[in-house]
């Protein structure tokens, strides 16, 4: 999947219009109708922002750990987004990670950010 493909799913998911996205980003819908229907690529920052105002995030770590938003767990354990290490900061200020060994999601649950990128990071 592309960029625009990750909008386009969660603006599905959230049962948005790519209209009313544009009306609640305050821009003109052909603006973001050009953007995710006629360019062949979407700028990593448009991404990013466009994603953030759909409730979703991703957060690259240096060692290619994707940090997540509540609300794609299922999506990550079912493959639907690259990669196989990722983290969610859950909101009473503990993380759980996601691993990806022989196929299958391992997850487990820590209290603090280092601990859960340590276990990501081991192999």
């Amino acid at each position: 999947m592309t960029p625009i493909d990750y909008v386009r799913f969660a603006l599905q998911n959230k049962g948005i219009s790519q209209r009313e996205l544009a009306a609640s980003l305050g821009e003109k819908a052909q603006v973001v109708n050009q953007q995710l229907n006629r360019q062949n690529d979407l700028k990593a920052e448009r991404f990013i922002e466009l994603m953030e105002h759909l409730g979703y995030q991703f957060d690259y770590v240096d060692n290619g750990i994707r940090k997540i938003s509540h609300g794609l767990e299922d999506d990550i354990l079912a493959g639907k987004f690259k990669g196989d290490k990722f983290y969610i900061e859950d909101g009473d200020f503990s993380y759980t990670g996601y691993k990806k060994v022989d196929g299958e999601f391992l997850t487990e649950s820590f209290w603090t950010k280092e601990n859960c990128l340590e276990w990501l990071g081991s192999e």
